[in-house]
């Protein structure tokens, strides 16, 4: 419903694409800096830097307290939410709902690796997962993930947001940060999404704030990029594009019968990344 939703309202020509087959080289352009660093460098993100400073920094004693009370709420989702660890600007902790206590107890805490199919794309992948006892009979499962750079972007649909000015506001402001990006942004995004579908990653759409803009380093980020248990997974374009456009929100807006300056200027904007984006796509496709 909102593939058909966002082609009505803007034209969009995209067409179903199974990205699986379809292999790109990487793109190589100083306008993208990694926003985490490569293993071995003074920056590294990498499981094993991670498992050292936890090691170094008794981690595995401060992490229940981190997630109770220090740790600040960087995103809440459906399945869980994203907290920041103090003092670290590396890696996040996740906690996912549905696994967030396992039955089966675990006489001390441990921290396991999470293959990275992709170390060398920027979509705050999961490095690892911490089992530790919590109660006699259960244990806390929770995983960590490379922190992404930039800020979060759109309206969090979840649950469906309001149309007030506050939210028109902030949706107008992230659609102008968006359509001001250049066009090499959008084009790393296909090719970033097309080298993590080809890998069996998949990334949550339906929450724009899964997207960061990152204004320092001109480019846009995903979070929220999971591996499946698919070999590959099939997108169609007008999902990120769904995305791009702020979700759900964007749609209200334009179908809303508000403040026609405000659905004005949120078109505008709108077109302008339609058009970057689509552009892209059909540039990467040839």
């Amino acid at each position: 419903m909102k593939i058909s939703a966002i082609n009505g309202i803007f034209t969009s020509k995209l067409n179903p694409v199974n990205h699986h087959r379809i292999n790109l080289s990487a793109v190589q352009n100083d306008a993208f800096i990694r926003t985490t660093s490569f293993k071995g460098s003074d920056n590294d993100d990498s499981f094993q830097a991670f498992k050292k400073w936890a090691e170094e920094t008794d981690f595995l004693i401060n992490a229940e307290s981190i997630i109770e009370k220090k740790g600040k709420v960087l995103g809440c989702g459906f399945e869980g939410m994203t907290i920041g660890i103090p003092g670290n600007d590396k890696w996040v902790i996740k906690v996912i709902k549905r696994s967030n206590f396992s039955q089966q107890r675990t006489d001390k805490s441990e921290i396991f690796e999470i293959e990275d199919k992709l170390p060398d794309l920027n979509i705050g992948q999961m490095i690892a997962y911490v089992k530790m006892p919590v109660f006699e009979d259960s244990s806390r499962l929770f995983y960590i993930l490379r922190r992404q750079k930039g800020n979060s972007y759109g309206i969090n649909n979840m649950p469906p947001q309001k149309l007030n000015k506050a939210n028109i506001d902030i949706h107008i402001s992230s659609l102008k940060k968006m359509a001001e990006l250049p066009y090499e942004a959008y084009k790393q995004v296909v090719r970033d999404i097309i080298k993590a579908n080809d890998a069996g990653y998949i990334f949550d759409h339906y929450n724009p704030n899964n997207i960061m803009l990152d204004e320092e380093n001109k480019r846009i980020n995903f979070v929220d990029v999971e591996p499946t248990c698919k070999e590959s997974v099939s997108y169609q374009f007008s999902d990120i594009l769904y995305a791009l456009l702020d979700g759900n929100f964007g749609l209200a807006l334009l179908n809303s019968t508000q403040d026609k300056d405000a659905i004005a200027e949120a078109k505008k904007y709108s077109d302008i990344i339609r058009e970057k984006f689509e552009t892209a796509v059909q540039e990467e496709m040839k």
